[in-house]
């Protein structure tokens, strides 16, 4: 009879099996944790990518002007127009999540394209503001020099102009409606002055005009003032002295000459006949050649009708003019023409017959060039 085989070994091999299929499972997680890992890395590395590379792909700087009433919306709206972002959705979420809108300020924000997002964020919600230039460019009438000064900045044309017209607001700088024109002076040497009073974007006209009196305040030291007085004038007046030797040539080489001249003329009591102070007071400074009807225009600035200086300066002249003025060059000279050859320098003279012939000379060549 045969013998039956024995099921020994079976158990042996599920046990294997087992073994096995654990391994495969063991195996399996590892390798969904790794790849699970390396997303997570990925994800992580992908959105420090997105907050660390350039924010924008703008070809240059963008500014964004922030006032007490500026919503954070609008804030977003300048930020991504002006940068062009990559990704407005992600930068918002960002912002938000920064609490941006806890730390806005109103000014005006430099931000560059190649700043990245956290950097933006920064700049608006800690960052310092952005100091505005303001020029004079050349301004002659007061209205012509509040033009330049409120165009960089967030105050209106009409509310400096307010200030500047206020005799009350005027006094308490030391000067009246007309003369505060003075404190208005480019090119003055304060640059300490400048660092330690930045002009920004929402300056209020009050600080615009405090800056400039502690500019000019800054120039006219006691050995200036000292000096105006020994010639016998204020500051104001050597300002005004100055503004008409300034429009009176651009040869800055001539000014301490002009300027003799002119101190001459007012010590002798005779009117300043300045041409530039008759086109100011005609309000036409494209004149050339000036005729009757310009000296006899009745007003407290044409000086070919009034004596003595006129209430105040016809432009804001520079720091060089002034201390031309200041240190004028002594000399008879009483009288000055334009020269003949056009060279935009003066024919100067002690006496009236010498002053007539280089006045012919001059008035020749205007009739042959046709110029009226």
């Amino acid at each position: 009879m045969k013998k039956k085989r024995s099921n020994y070994y079976t158990p042996q091999w599920n046990f294997s099996n087992k073994k096995r299929k654990k391994k495969k499972q063991k195996g399996s997680l590892k390798r969904f944790l790794l790849l699970l890992l390396l997303l997570l890395l990925c994800g992580a590395g992908s959105a420090l990518y997105l907050l660390l590379r350039p924010a924008g792909i703008a070809s240059k700087d963008a500014y964004i002007y922030i006032t007490d009433t500026t919503s954070l919306e609008r804030i977003f709206e300048q930020v991504e127009k002006g940068l062009v972002i990559r990704n407005p959705r992600i930068f918002r979420q960002v912002a938000r999540l920064s609490h941006i809108e806890e730390g806005i300020r109103p000014g005006k924000y430099k931000l560059s394209p190649s700043q990245n997002m956290l950097q933006i964020i920064s700049e608006i919600k800690y960052g310092e503001q952005t100091p505005v230039r303001v020029q004079l460019k050349n301004a002659r009438t007061q209205q012509e020099l509040i033009l330049a000064l409120t165009e960089n900045l967030q105050i209106t044309p009409t509310e400096l102009s307010e200030r500047l017209e206020d005799p009350t607001f005027c006094a308490t700088m030391g000067f009246d409606t007309i003369t505060i024109r003075a404190i208005f002076t480019p090119s003055i040497s304060s640059s300490t002055i400048d660092k330690e009073r930045a002009l920004y974007w929402n300056t209020s006209a009050d600080s615009l005009i405090a800056y400039f009196k502690k500019r000019y305040d800054a120039f006219w030291t006691p050995e200036r003032k000292k000096k105006a007085q020994q010639e016998g004038f204020t500051p104001v007046e050597i300002i005004t002295i100055a503004s008409i030797v300034q429009e009176e040539s651009n040869k800055e080489e001539e000014h301490p000459i002009i300027a003799g001249l002119y101190i001459n003329r007012l010590r002798k009591g005779i009117k300043l006949q300045a041409d530039p102070t008759a086109r100011y007071a005609v309000g036409d400074f494209t004149v050339k050649r000036i005729g009757k009807t310009h000296i006899r225009f009745d007003s407290p600035y044409n000086t070919y009708r009034v004596e003595g200086l006129p209430p105040g300066p016809i432009c804001y002249p520079r720091e060089s003019t002034i201390e031309s003025v200041l240190n004028y060059t002594k000399h008879n000279y009483i009288f000055m023409c334009a020269k003949a050859d056009f060279s935009g320098f003066h024919a100067f003279a002690s006496t009236f017959e010498e002053h007539l012939k280089n006045a012919r000379l001059y008035q020749k060549e205007l009739d042959r060039k046709n110029i009226r």
